[in-house]
């Protein structure tokens, strides 16, 4: 499939796509998407469409590591609100627009 796509005799279907860059680390796979959306772009519209491969994480703020520092109730709070980020992408959606909402500039 890789190689037919390279060669641009195979355009991958959502699925397939997934697939592959699940396997892929993510700074690779952010390029391979980026790469497929635009080839999927008409040519009339790449005036108005910039598709850029970066991802949404950003890095460059570390974890504080003095939660525990927080009284019981919101480190309690604060933790269940991350483990179910890392399950539910509605709830990642929900703490980005409370975190911009409060003044967060993501």
């Amino acid at each position: 499939m890789i190689s037919r796509y390279m060669m641009g005799a195979y355009r991958p279907d959502k699925e397939s796509l997934t697939k592959l860059c699940l396997g892929l680390p993510e700074h690779c796979a952010c390029k391979v998407v980026a790469a497929h959306l635009k080839d999927e772009t008409p040519e009339e519209m790449t005036k108005f469409i910039l598709v850029l491969a970066e991802s949404k994480v950003k890095e460059d703020e570390p974890v504080p590591s003095d939660l525990a520092n927080l009284n019981t109730r919101t480190r309690k709070a604060v933790l269940f609100l991350a483990r179910l980020a890392l399950k539910d992408s509605d709830a990642q959606d929900m703490l980005q627009s409370m975190a911009r909402y409060l003044g967060c500039k993501i």
